[in-house]
């Protein structure tokens, strides 16, 4: 997401605000070209709302009226043929530069639908299914236990028994945990689950710790290192693991060999 339309995010966090023309402000106004040239004056950055009433008459209207901006938002109909009619009308009157931002319940399906079908739209503004999971609603987060450590009275020293859950479809990998993802030409290529104390030649260790005993060891990334950072690795998944309509690829994870060696152990110990 390259903006928000939350004016709260924008002010706190800085980040670019763009769609937030509301239905309610154009219908406040008599005239709905008034509402347009008011909103300008405020927002000279804005996109215009031009589903209020009609859509290609509201572009007509601001074309007449000689009304500048930045983009224009569909937020109902036809999103497919409004555009492309949309598209061809604001070329033709000199509106080249005026970008098409759409919105109204999209998803990942509807958009990428319409850029397949060569939609001129320069922008999507998804909300609802963005903040929620509709296909997946719930998210198990499960406890379990991996390890535990017990005194010896006869060492002197706290002993690591490793615990595993092994119900049918339901196992738990014991030990504490690493995960190492291997890269080729910038690309991920796979990842191995590991024992923590592992080390694995040629491959990047992905979870790090921050918190300690209740502290913060280290420093957390603000809001542009975290989207830099998100940047770079989706742009370092491959295509075939991000398409959608097409047969499932999974990403390859692999267990360590010294991970199965304990499972297997363990495993026995149930026998």
């Amino acid at each position: 997401c390259a903006g928000t339309s939350n004016t709260l995010a924008s002010y706190k966090f800085g980040i670019p605000c763009s769609g937030t023309m509301a239905h309610s402000f154009i219908m406040s106004f008599n005239q709905e070209e008034l509402a347009f040239k008011e909103f300008i004056k405020i927002f000279p950055d804005g996109f215009l709302l031009i589903d209020t009433y009609d859509s290609i008459k509201a572009v007509k209207k601001i074309i007449q009226n000689k009304i500048k901006c930045k983009g224009l938002r569909i937020d109902s109909g036809d999103l497919l043929n409004l555009s492309k009619n949309i598209r061809k009308l604001l070329d033709k009157e000199g509106y080249n530069s005026t970008k098409i931002m759409v919105t109204g319940d999209l998803n990942e399906y509807i958009i990428t639908d319409l850029k397949n079908k060569k939609a001129p739209i320069d922008c999507f503004g998804v909300g609802t299914e963005l903040t929620t999971s509709r296909d997946e609603p719930s998210l198990n987060g499960v406890y379990k236990l991996v390890a535990i450590k017990q005194y010896s009275k006869a060492t002197n020293t706290y002993e690591t028994f490793y615990k595993m859950k092994t119900s049918v479809n339901k196992i738990s990998y014991p030990c504490p945990k690493q995960v190492f993802r291997f890269e080729k030409n910038n690309y991920f290529i796979k990842d191995i689950l590991a024992l923590e104390e592992e080390r694995i030649e040629n491959a990047n260790p992905l979870l790090l710790q921050y918190i300690k005993d209740g502290q913060l060891i280290q420093k957390l990334p603000n809001l542009f290192e975290i989207k830099k950072y998100h940047q770079k690795q989706i742009a370092s998944l491959h295509e075939r693991f991000k398409k959608i309509n097409h047969i499932e690829v999974k990403y390859p994870v692999f267990l360590s060999r010294k991970l199965k060696k304990v499972i297997k152990e363990l495993e026995n110990e149930h026998v």
